[in-house]
């Protein structure tokens, strides 16, 4: 929702729409998960599975660099 409050908040001030509906909406809550790294077993029973060659150097590259899938 607060990606639609701030769009609509654009075409308010570019003149697209005449009012933002959706101002005042609360946002939901989301429930925190506690996220854990993969372990070394983990990760080779991954690349064991057979997927192609390019997928796992993604994998691979992701685990050992830190990077993550977050939220927008």
């Amino acid at each position: 929702m607060a990606y639609v409050n701030k769009f609509l908040n654009w075409g308010i001030t570019y003149k697209l729409v005449r009012e933002n509906n959706v101002h005042g909406i609360e946002n939901l809550a989301e429930d925190k998960i506690k996220k854990e790294n993969y372990n070394n077993q983990e990760i080779n029973e991954i690349l064991a599975f057979s997927y192609a060659q390019e997928y796992k150097d993604i994998f691979l590259i992701g685990t050992h660099t830190g990077m993550r899938v977050s939220p927008p």
